[in-house]
């Protein structure tokens, strides 16, 4: 008997937005307004730049959205100073967001798995941030294979967004090859044109 999970259409589509916003603390306004605006339900943010307990956050939270963040972790002597990096996934009402535990622990990339659910559809959602102050390595090609090793046994659809930063349009450079041959390996497409 064949089941084709995800061939009925629902007649309910979710808008998705990723941003890389460096620094979440004075745009929270800009991106309600965005998010307003544009009908987006699920909006994914690489950079953030927050601590877990931020303002920020919790204005989201207040205002009725449903967010998962991953703020980078600090280091005990840098308690004043920006916290770079960090990843959040702020949805709308109505669209349930629930946090992932893949069991995988990348050095190269910051990331956050969540799984987005709205009326009786669902997918897995992989976030991901890449300093771009870093080279690209074997070692980041090694822990994004480690990560999706993981990811591709979920039943559910399954979306990769962020900022890895290595220019995918370059598909002749070696990074951006390799990326492409990655995730083309386990059956997936990239879309960044």
């Amino acid at each position: 008997m064949h089941v084709d999970r995800h061939s009925a259409q629902t007649g309910l589509k979710l808008v998705f937005g990723c941003l890389n916003v460096p620094s979440l603390t004075n745009k929270v306004d800009d991106l309600r307004t965005l998010l307003q605006e544009q009908s987006i339900d699920v909006m994914l943010l690489t950079e953030t730049r927050h601590d877990a307990d931020s303002i920020s956050i919790r204005r989201f939270r207040t205002e009725g959205f449903n967010v998962i963040e991953r703020a980078r972790p600090r280091v005990r002597d840098s308690t004043l100073r920006t916290n770079h990096g960090g990843v959040a996934v702020i949805a709308a009402r109505g669209t349930c967001l629930s946090k992932v535990d893949l069991g995988a622990v990348p050095t190269t990339f910051q990331h956050l798995c969540i799984r987005v659910t709205s009326g009786s559809s669902s997918c897995v959602v992989l976030l991901l941030y890449r300093p771009g102050s870093a080279s690209v390595t074997n070692d980041f090609f090694t822990d994004l294979s480690d990560v999706l090793d993981r990811l591709v046994t979920f039943a559910d659809p399954v979306i990769i967004a962020g900022d890895v930063n290595i220019r995918l349009n370059r598909v002749d450079k070696s990074p951006a090859r390799r990326f492409h041959e990655l995730v083309e390996d386990y059956g997936m497409s990239c879309d960044v044109t």
